[in-house]
């Protein structure tokens, strides 16, 4: 038995066509769509031929026809293209995201599948490495030969006591440094991770025709290019911050010591002393080590879901003067 294995293909129909795999049974992780602009044929090609299937968060949101909140890094490429998903999508497509389940138990010969499209604590949103420890922690009470995740866009094979648990990277928007299609095969219990080149400039030419504003499409281009790795230096990245709120940069030496700027969540009032307001912090360089903390006493708990290029939120422990706002 030949088992195919695709996770997070995000609207990116060259990518899924790229993969050319024989296979007797296709097992999908979630997220078909947000980022790119081609979703109908990914959509028809999973339905087509996946024979099990689980809802990711950006299968969610657009089912749901949730609007995204924030415009900052890969959130501003989400907000760019899940509106087109709206206008191109049928009634049957969004009916199918939404009736995707958010977990799945599946049995192929004798073998015990769990799917997930994050972790079984956190179906949508929670980012786990290849971390043996955290891993045997979420998997308390899930009885499976294997545990099939994804979101993470990193692909691995992580050998448990009594689970393998694997991720098979991002089809459509792999964030490993490597440009290329991502998926997993399965054959007689044996996994192989496996990459596969496509037109990434077919994929980035289509999102142009749809009218994805040019500042989207060098992020787009840049992520697509580079294999999702991105730093504070990327011209890409100068751009997007001059074109909005200054972000937190940190150099690699510094990691999550120090903040070299903040972003304002509010313009006024200058001075923010309510426990509940919160500032955000853009990691640019080196994700952080656990318990790695910043200047103002922010604990990191679990380090494992912040990834180089995202924001997460603070909360200050109390009175932080903010620099001023930048002209314009």
């Amino acid at each position: 038995m030949r088992i195919l294995v695709l996770a997070d293909i995000h609207s990116n129909w060259p990518a899924l066509a790229a993969i050319q795999e024989r296979f007797d049974v296709c097992l999908f992780l979630g997220d078909l769509v947000d980022y790119g602009t081609d979703p109908v044929p990914c959509v028809e090609w999973v339905r087509k031929h996946a024979t099990a299937g689980v809802r990711g968060n950006h299968d969610h949101a657009v089912a749901q026809r949730i609007a995204v909140k924030k415009s900052h890094g890969l959130h501003r490429l989400a907000a760019a293209t899940r509106p087109l998903h709206w206008q191109v999508l049928s009634p049957a497509h969004m009916k199918f995201l939404t009736r995707l389940p958010v977990t799945r138990r599946v049995t192929i010969d004798e073998a015990r599948f769990f799917l997930v499209h994050a972790t079984p604590r956190d179906p949508f949103d929670e980012y786990l490495k290849n971390d043996p420890k955290a891993w045997t922690e979420r998997l308390q009470g899930i009885e499976a030969d294997f545990v099939l995740v994804g979101h993470s866009h990193l692909p691995f094979v992580l050998e448990l006591e009594h689970t393998t648990v694997i991720n098979p990277g991002s089809v459509g928007q792999p964030r490993d440094g490597d440009s290329r299609a991502a998926y997993a095969i399965i054959e007689n219990g044996r996994v192989e991770l496996r990459r596969v080149e496509y037109d990434i400039e077919a994929t980035l030419k289509h999102m142009r025709a749809c009218g994805v504003d040019p500042l989207t499409m060098d992020l787009a281009a840049a992520v697509l290019r580079n294999g999702g790795q991105l730093d504070e230096h990327d011209p890409v990245m100068t751009r997007l911050q001059n074109n909005g709120q200054a972000q937190a940069t940190l150099t690699p030496a510094e990691r999550i010591t120090r903040p070299t700027a903040i972003t304002r969540r509010e313009r006024e009032p200058d001075v923010v002393d309510d426990l509940a307001d919160t500032i955000e912090l853009k990691i640019f360089n080196s994700p952080p080590n656990l318990g790695d903390t910043t200047d103002f006493d922010f604990q990191l708990d679990d380090p494992s879901g912040i990834n180089i290029g995202d924001t997460t939120e603070l909360e200050l422990p109390g009175e932080l003067r903010l620099p001023d706002a930048p002209a314009g």
